[in-house]
Order: structure tokens, then sequence, then C-alpha cells
């Protein structure tokens, strides 16, 4: 008799439905991830730099360097050990290793040299106030480098703001993508270069989305005329036209503060996580209901996006505050977190 109901079933219109994915599971540090997943405080840089806010990372030889604007320097993690590498840096938020050596954007220019050394200014005038950090990736000989916009809302007068530029390893450069109101995270997966970019405020709770793009030579991607998919922000002008203005590869929750992303391309997670893009949701400030504090997992066929890490939201209560994922050469993922000042590290299976 139950054999001839479920078939029944599937005649009258294919009512059996999916088998939903396992529940989340809460790790010993308060945190939500998918079965078989761990998570870890793979090192607490309280300890050596008090109050330390970490920002963005990158593995280099085998080890994790962070960048600590708070403190105005560059460490190494070496074997569980903590050591400043680069000091005296004007809030630096970013760093990439190219050649062996270093290249360091702080808020007004982005500076190269040998680790551990004296750095020289290679890119230099970029002008203070509004987003204040700074984030550079290199890729084939080329630097790309991000600077986000001096408001919330405005026609930005620098060109270099609210825009991605492309610069020779000489220093110079050349605007390629604007209309970006803040372009935090940026990654190649294969030849191509996607961002996370922070959508204005004040507009209401859901609008409008945050983004990743697909950034490509030429393309304006609407800011501040324009949101989303070429809708206009009749909040701020009523006589722009969007139909010449790029839409996002990816619309996300509005208000989320997508800031770092990584593109998992490793086989040590589920084929199910291979090929995804992660990206680091700070959390809002100015929405009724919080939202983000969580990092969340995006296919870029389907443009799906999931939860893949969440706890440090939980009954209104905020815990903790991702900003950036990089994968390791172990295939683990890395997550800093500036209000907890750690850094975790994320792994499937036994270890």
């Amino acid at each position: 008799m139950k054999l001839q109901v479920f078939l029944l079933l599937v005649l009258i219109g294919g009512c059996v439905s999916k088998v939903e994915p396992p529940t989340p599971v809460e790790t010993g540090l308060g945190i939500n991830l998918p079965e078989g997943f761990n998570i870890k405080v793979f090192s607490d840089l309280t300890s050596a730099y008090p109050k330390a806010q970490p920002r963005f990372m990158e593995f280099y030889n085998g080890d994790l360097y962070v960048a600590i604007p708070s403190h105005n320097l560059i460490a190494k993690i070496s074997d569980g050990k903590l050591s400043t590498v680069q000091s005296n840096l004007g809030r630096a938020h970013d760093f990439a290793f190219y050649n062996d050596e270093i290249y360091v954007a702080e808020e007004t220019k982005v500076l190269k040299g040998k680790l551990g050394s004296k750095l020289a200014p290679l890119i230099e005038r970029i002008p203070t106030g509004g987003h204040w950090t700074r984030t550079i990736v290199i890729h084939d000989g080329e630097i790309y480098l991000s600077v986000g916009s001096s408001c919330n809302v405005c026609n930005e007068q620098n060109e270099i703001r609210a825009a991605i530029s492309k610069c020779s390893l000489d220093g110079s450069c050349k605007v390629i993508a604007r209309g970006l109101r803040n372009s935090v995270g940026m990654v190649f997966a294969g030849d191509k270069l996607y961002a996370t970019d922070n959508g204005r405020d004040m507009i209401g709770d859901n609008i409008p989305p945050e983004e990743i793009n697909l950034i490509e030579d030429g393309k304006n991607y609407g800011w501040p005329f324009c949101y989303g998919n070429k809708i206009a922000d009749l909040s701020y002008s009523k006589s722009n036209s969007c139909d010449q203005t790029e839409p996002p590869f990816v619309e996300m929750q509005a208000h989320s503060a997508p800031l770092g992303i990584a593109y998992y391309d490793s086989n040590k997670f589920p084929e199910e996580y291979q090929n995804k893009f992660f990206v680091a949701f700070h959390g809002s400030w100015n929405r009724n209901e919080k939202t983000g504090y969580k990092i969340v997992m995006v296919d870029p066929k389907t443009k799906k996006t999931t939860d893949f890490a969440t706890g440090w939201l939980k009954d209104g209560k905020v815990t903790g505050r991702p900003v950036d994922i990089v994968v390791g050469p172990d295939s683990a993922m890395y997550v800093s977190d500036d209000s907890n000042g750690k850094i975790y590290r994320i792994s499937y299976g036994k270890e």
C-alpha cells in the first residue's frame, strides 16, 4: 500500500520532495558548519598585539601573513609563533607577494620592497577620506588596485575612487572599472577577476543588493546613479539612464558588507564545495534587523548563495566579524575576524 501511494504521488505531479541537506553542525566555537567540517582558532593575534584587528591575509613560502592596520604592521604566523615583518605602515590593509618582493597597500600609497626591509613608494597620492581600505592583487605581472568611494553616495572628482585600476610593476596606473562603491575583496578565478562590492546605505533594509562583479576593462558598474541590475537610484538622481551600466555577476543580501572573497579550487573539501566562491560578510551596521556576520558560498554557475559558516550573529548578538578568506597550501580555509583579533582555520574530515 505504501508503495502504491508513493507511485501515485509521483504520477500526479512529482510531489515527493527532495532530500534536504544536513543541518549545519555547531562546533565548540559556536560556529555552525556543514557536517564533516571543523573550525579552530589558528592564531589569537591579541596575545602579541593587544586589541588587534586583523584584515587581509596571504600565504607566502608556507607561512601565513596578515595585515593589522590597527597596529600599522604586517605579522607572520609560523609554527604557531607570531612575529612582526613590516612595521610603521600607514593603515596597511592588504599586500601581495611577487618575485620575492612584497607590495603593501597603505591608505595613501602602495609600497614595494624586500620583505622585512624599508619599503619604497611605488604608487602615491591615493586620496584619503571615506572608505579607507585599499586592496591589491597581482596577476600575470600586473597590479590590480581597488580604492573605495569617499562617501555614501556622491559624484567623485578623483577618477581612481570607486574604481579598480590596473598598474604596471613600475607604478603607472589606468582605471579599468568604474562605478564600484567599495570593492574590498578581489580574486582571480582562472584569468577572470571578480570583486565584491558594498552597496550604498540609507535607502532601505533590503536595497541595494550587495554584489560580486566580474571585472572587465571599460565597464561601469553603476554607482552612484544606479544599483543592482540597471536600477536607477532615484533618491540621488532622477535624470540618469542605467542602460550602459554593467549588472552584477551575483546579487546578495543588502547591507551584509561583503569583504574578502576566495575561490576554492582545491580538492580537500567535498565536490559540492569545490570551484565555488566563499565570501566573508562583515555584517550590517544600519539595518533594523542585523544581517551578515557569516561566510557564504556562491556557485558561479547557478549564482546561488548559501550559508557556509554561521553563528557569529545569534539572537541579535554579534560575537565576530569575518573579514578575509584565504585558502592555504594545506587546502584548508583561513578566516580573519577583526572584532576578536583571531584567525580561524576551517578544514574537512579528520586530520
